[in-house]
């Protein structure tokens, strides 16, 4: 089933231009499109997309040089920014590769659809309780 969900995702990527952007620099773009004005910064990318600070500087740095982001001086410290998308970066949203997942999911019967969802959430709790776990026995050793 795990393999389903992988081969989803690669085939929804390979089927649409993905601009040569990876995928977490796409995630970084839905992140920066949907997150609410003061947390659209480096820091709060990485806790949303549980990566480390540097990783998710370097996507950004990737996305600024491309003009997908644009980078503002936050209001009142000079020494941190806001993350804004681009028109550019908007535009090539819509050709988002995970829109074709979107359509796909749209056409289930709505029933299903909340089915799916609940059961992506299971999934993806389960999913992070691991992680923590695995985290917390690599502390004690």
């Amino acid at each position: 089933m795990a393999e389903i969900l992988e081969q989803l995702t690669q085939y929804a990527y390979t089927q649409r231009s993905s601009k040569g952007l990876r995928s977490a620099q796409w995630t970084a773009l839905r992140y920066f499109h949907q997150a609410e004005e003061d947390a659209r910064t480096v820091g709060r990318l990485a806790k949303y997309n549980m990566t480390t600070p540097s990783s998710a500087s370097q996507t950004v740095e990737t996305l600024v040089n491309r003009s997908f982001l644009r980078r503002t001086k936050a209001e009142g410290d000079q020494r941190s920014y806001r993350l804004d998308l681009t028109p550019s970066g908007r535009k090539l949203l819509a050709k988002d590769p995970i829109n074709l997942l979107v359509d796909a999911i749209s056409k289930l019967p709505a029933a299903d659809q909340m089915q799916f969802a609940e059961h992506l959430e299971k999934l993806f709790q389960l999913l992070l309780s691991k992680i923590a776990e695995s985290r917390g026995s690599a502390r004690k050793n």
